[in-house]
């Protein structure tokens, strides 16, 4: 069981959607591995969190986004 010492604000970024072209704030926990964009640009992105993305909440559309490093 994970105890909390000091809770701290959780890192929030913000991208548009390429579809819809909504303005959207997400944190690290939204994100998943984009597997279709693994294989080809793992190298590029380097190998600890690869490419990443979220699904739009308005058009459903994958959006791709970066780990947030704070």
């Amino acid at each position: 069981m994970v105890k909390v010492i000091e809770e701290k604000s959780v890192p929030k970024a913000r991208v548009h959607c390429s579809n819809c072209d909504s303005l959207l704030e997400y944190g690290n926990a939204d994100l998943y591995k984009d597997y279709e964009l693994d294989k080809s640009i793992t190298a590029a992105w380097g190998t600890l969190h690869g490419p990443m993305c979220f699904t739009c909440p308005v058009c459903g559309c994958k959006v791709s986004a970066s780990w947030i490093i704070k």
